[in-house]
């Protein structure tokens, strides 16, 4: 992401009398003057949108996170993505088991079954930890959980509990990010800022975080199921 957002950055600045990065600036600008001048309209009409592609399992959440740090601002943009992320995976995860629960397995049965499986076996915290880590893409828990009874209340909270780490690290990347007309003015250094290298490094510990704590939990748990069964054999 960092050396796109600097690729990014280097053609604005470098190609920007080859480019009409006027017209760009001033159509930043006044998107930036709609949403100041109707917050709760240009607000709900991203909420819609982020729903729709996520319930649909389009791709593009993550550019849709950073978009909506850059022109919300931190607070407001994680409000929008985290509540609608949650909404949309919901709403796919009911699509996947009414609508689509035929297309569903006949296309992906065979790689959604490990994870309905390890569901039945861990429960909730399987759910949970899959969210935290993403090493299988969002769209498809979101499928496979539709093949399973899981209640979809109980899945839309903890998908939003899970997802709220990694949407949070996005929207504050896209947050810290500054406006067109500096980037074109001052090339790759004005997006290399501290704020932003942190977020890009919070990106990259997480994953590690959350599997060292897993793997931590899981061997107290199943180093408490062995002093449980040795003491039940005495």
């Amino acid at each position: 992401m960092l050396l796109m957002l600097c690729a990014a950055g280097a053609t604005a600045f470098y190609f920007r009398s080859a480019i009409p990065w006027q017209a760009l600036i001033d159509r930043e600008s006044q998107l930036r003057s709609g949403y100041r001048e109707r917050p709760l309209l240009i607000a709900g009409a991203a909420f819609l949108v982020y729903v729709l592609m996520t319930g649909l399992s389009i791709p593009g959440s993550t550019v849709l996170s950073l978009t909506y740090g850059w022109l919300f601002g931190f607070w407001t943009g994680l409000g929008v993505v985290n509540f609608a992320s949650a909404l949309g995976a919901t709403m796919a995860c009911a699509l996947s088991r009414t609508l689509f629960r035929e297309q569903v397995t006949l296309r992906w049965g065979a790689r959604l079954a490990p994870i309905e499986s390890a569901l039945h076996r861990e429960g909730s915290w399987y759910l949970l930890t899959l969210r935290l880590l993403p090493t299988v893409p969002f769209f498809l828990v979101n499928l496979a959980m539709g093949l399973t009874q899981y209640p979809l209340r109980r899945f839309y909270w903890i998908s939003q509990l899970g997802m709220l780490p990694m949407g949070a690290i996005y929207v504050y990347a896209g947050s810290q990010t500054v406006d067109l007309r500096t980037i074109v003015q001052q090339g790759p250094r004005a997006i290399l800022s501290p704020q932003l290298l942190l977020a890009l490094g919070l990106l990259a510990v997480l994953p590690l975080a959350v599997r060292w704590v897993t793997n931590k939990i899981a061997r107290r748990s199943d180093r408490s199921v062995r002093v449980s069964v040795s003491v039940s054999k005495q």
